[in-house]
């Protein structure tokens, strides 16, 4: 069933995100902080791609 599938990939994946507060940045973070955005992610990518 794709439905248990997706359940099960969602619960083998919540350790895979990564909480991050951005100085001076609010609601539209892409718009306040690109740059640090662009940081933040590349970081997270990096490390998920180790970790595979």
């Amino acid at each position: 069933m794709a439905t248990a599938r997706a359940t099960d990939a969602a619960i083998g994946a919540q350790d895979r995100f990564e909480l991050a507060f951005v100085d001076d940045a609010a609601h539209f973070i892409t718009d306040d902080a690109p740059d640090e955005v662009i940081r933040l992610a590349l970081e997270w990518f990096e490390s998920e791609g180790r970790a595979a």
